[in-house]
């Protein structure tokens, strides 16, 4: 799920995403250090600011992960 957030694809990561989950993918993944990955998502949009491809993929975590991020 971390790959298909950050892998640069403008405009289709957010389909990837919705694919993950229907496939049973978690939308919103513990990650290492213990971090869910929206915290991980929500620390690079505070430091890098969120590009508008990147604003639809998170719009898809956000609605399937049921979590709310910053930006």
């Amino acid at each position: 799920m971390r790959s298909a957030v950050f892998t640069r694809n403008p405009g289709g990561n957010a389909r990837v995403v919705e694919m993950l989950v229907a496939a049973g993918a978690d939308p919103d993944p513990l990650l290492e250090g213990g971090k869910r990955l929206s915290d991980f998502i929500q620390v690079t949009c505070d430091r890098n600011g969120c590009s508008t491809p990147l604003a639809k993929t998170i719009a898809a975590v956000e609605k399937l992960g049921k979590v709310t991020i910053e930006r």
